[in-house]
């Protein structure tokens, strides 16, 4: 007899997570592994962030994703720098948000501008 537990983790692949129905597909890569073919779904809309280093400024876009917590059908232990690419971008797993028994929120960053900073100190480059 199936789990109420299992029956959860069956459901959300068939339906939010099935290329069918609402998710996408993505190749998800392990740093260091080999790359898989997984079914992803974003949760909310892409935001920009900016990041500020020795070297300047990083605009970055941010975007939460869903996967299943699964060997098979999504990733059983994804970690911070795994990359994941959507519609032939590639995003960096930037943090672990939320895992439970059935799935995993991913926060994935890829950065979209950089403006260095000049030897003053100031900022170049458009604003």
């Amino acid at each position: 007899m199936t789990t109420l537990r299992e029956q959860i983790a069956l459901d959300l692949a068939a339906t939010a997570l099935s290329a069918a129905d609402l998710a996408e597909q993505a190749t998800y890569t392990p740093a260091g592994g080999a790359a898989a073919t997984i079914y992803t779904l974003q949760i909310g809309v892409e935001r920009r962030e900016r990041a500020e280093v020795d070297d300047g400024n990083h605009d970055l876009a941010v975007r939460d994703q869903l996967i299943a917590n699964d060997a098979d059908t999504g990733v059983a232990a994804p970690a911070v720098g795994d990359t994941m690419t959507l519609d032939g971008k590639t995003w960096a797993v930037d943090e672990i948000a939320a895992s439970t028994f059935a799935t995993h929120r991913l926060v994935l960053t890829r950065q979209v501008r950089r403006r260095l900073a000049a030897p003053s100190g100031r900022l170049e480059g458009p604003r």
